[in-house]
């Protein structure tokens, strides 16, 4: 399994999960007790979208659509073989 940056260790692995979402909240979560101050406008940031719209990502109200996917892997940090899992289970959902 490829190794993780240093401080994203503790990090659930996307292998474990069949929902995308129940792994999206389940990541910020610990990243939010990992990194004191950690937003979801951080992520937003990262991911290249707003706020409100990880938030409704997170809560159901809207789907992770394709053009969002490549953002939420770069704000994730995922490696090659966690994001091609994570993008299944986005399609998956579809």
């Amino acid at each position: 399994m490829p190794d993780r940056p240093s401080d994203l260790k503790s990090t659930p692995l996307v292998f474990g999960f069949t929902d995308y979402r129940d792994y999206l909240n389940r990541w910020m979560v610990e990243r939010q007790q990992q990194v004191p101050g950690y937003t979801i406008a951080r992520f937003a940031r990262m991911a290249g979208c707003s706020p409100s719209h990880v938030r409704n990502v997170l809560t159901g109200d809207r789907d992770l659509n394709p053009p969002y996917v490549d953002g939420f892997i770069r704000a994730l940090r995922l490696a090659r073989e966690d994001a091609e899992f994570f993008t299944l289970l986005v399609r998956y959902s579809q």
